[in-house]
């Protein structure tokens, strides 16, 4: 799953102190969107958020073009911006190495959409696309050029459908089996990774704030249930138009509803072919340093429920046999997971009287005296449906009484974070404390 939201405010500091530290972050980890061929249009203003991955990124990109790689490609879950990390690529090139010649071109619909040529760090010529022929000839022109004295790099957005075999070439686009099959023995595939809330949350607040783009600042609510929805993908959670959001969120729903079989979902998870490979439930992650291995998971909190409760429809709840076809596939951990909380959930759900004890650690005792365990009891009333709330607006007096409550969304972390059951030799069960600060279990 994508890492959730924590559950924390913002620092309130002093107007003047809170402009400077602004402004600090605006000039550090916003750039302005240079003059490029792009495949699609960017929506977020003039400027985008640098992320803190991109300049290890730049780094394992060079490596490859200077260990003589021909061809590169970034790739990676559709929607985290590839293109932008192009526009930053482009940025550095031109910084770093300006006796570098670049050749920018888009491809849309597999079809060059536009070509420019930026000869170091002079303005772009731009060739026409309309006439195949001429389009090449303009291109050879420019390559016999530069051969003199030059070296060329081609930039592309989006997967191309040619090869100019003797210049290397840099390949930004989402996962295409075509191409990525078409490079791979070249073992120079890169896969960027999902964003983070924090990343998320960071870069609506500088966008919004870098210069008059006329973007709005997402607020932290709207941004946390984009999140939970859509996973770590900035096109939708930073999306200015609540109508393109809402019409991801129903594409997802219609995908899930394509899924009538567990083994097809398995397969899809483990890479076997199928006719359900959908990029808005499944994210891929770099599973190394080396950002070439990845694999893949749902994509949020949401996909899984809808998924889950799509396999329990189709299965007649047999949740035996789900755990069972999940079991040994990594990949559908979350979907476990989730099956066992709605198993929680419903039970809960139906009313029962709980019995709690405060668990012993070292709060429990004073002066050497320990403090007298009793058992507590809590009334859950059964009920049609839970009381769903958030964290923040219900009382712990409140959640004692009436019928069973649950939260919106997982906005702390599950009890096992806290307490991990284990397994003396003698075969009692004791509870392992788990330090909230160093995040080990004592």
């Amino acid at each position: 799953m994508s890492r959730e939201p924590p559950n924390k405010k913002r620092k309130v500091v002093d107007a003047p102190e809170a402009v400077e530290a602004a402004s600090k972050q605006i000039t550090e980890l916003t750039e302005e969107l240079p003059s490029l061929p792009f495949a699609y249009r960017y929506r977020n203003g003039k400027f985008f958020y640098v992320r803190k991955c991109y300049e290890g990124y730049y780094e394992l990109v060079k490596k490859m073009l200077d260990d003589g790689k021909p061809w590169v490609t970034v790739t990676g879950t559709p929607g985290i911006g590839k293109s932008v990390f192009y526009a930053y690529f482009f940025n550095r090139l031109r910084e770093r190495e300006p006796n570098t010649w670049i050749i920018a071109i888009s491809f849309k619909r597999e079809n060059i959409a536009e070509i420019a040529v930026y000869k170091g760090r002079g303005d772009p010529e731009e060739i026409d696309t309309d006439v195949t022929s001429e389009t090449e000839a303009a291109i050879g022109k420019v390559l016999k050029e530069a051969r003199a004295n030059k070296k060329v790099l081609f930039l592309c957005d989006g997967r191309p459908t040619k090869i100019w075999r003797l210049n290397q070439m840099v390949v930004f686009t989402s996962p295409n089996e075509k191409w990525l099959r078409a490079v791979r023995k070249t073992y120079s595939t890169l896969f960027m990774p999902l964003w983070t809330f924090e990343e998320l949350r960071e870069a609506a607040l500088l966008l919004s704030l870098a210069g008059p783009s006329g973007v709005k600042c997402i607020s932290d609510d709207d941004l946390e249930t984009r999140f939970n929805t859509f996973g770590g993908v900035a096109r939708e959670c930073l999306s200015v138009n609540e109508a393109d959001v809402d019409l991801a969120k129903w594409d997802i729903t219609e995908e899930v509803k394509m899924i009538s079989d567990l083994d097809e979902l398995r397969n899809a998870f483990k890479g076997v072919p199928s006719r359900f490979y959908c990029h808005r439930l499944l994210h891929y992650v770099p599973v190394d340093v080396s950002a070439m291995k990845r694999r893949t998971k749902l994509a949020s909190p949401f996909v899984v429920e809808l998924i889950g409760k799509s396999i329990l429809a189709s299965t007649i709840n047999n949740r035996n046999m789900i755990r069972m076809l999940l079991d040994g596939v990594p990949e559908g951990a979350s979907l476990a997971g989730w099956l066992f909380e709605a198993s929680a959930h419903e039970a809960l759900q139906g009313g029962c009287t709980l019995q709690l004890r405060l668990l012993e650690n070292s709060d429990t005792t004073s002066k050497g005296r320990e403090v007298q365990r009793e058992l507590k009891e809590v009334e859950i009333a059964a009920t049609e449906a839970p009381d769903v709330f958030k964290m923040n607006d219900v009382s712990p007096k409140t959640a004692k009484i009436g019928p069973y409550h649950k939260p919106e969304l997982k906005q702390f972390e599950s009890i096992d974070s806290f307490y991990l059951a284990q397994m003396n030799c003698d075969g009692t069960d004791d509870i392992s404390t788990w330090n909230q600060g160093s995040r080990k279990i004592n």
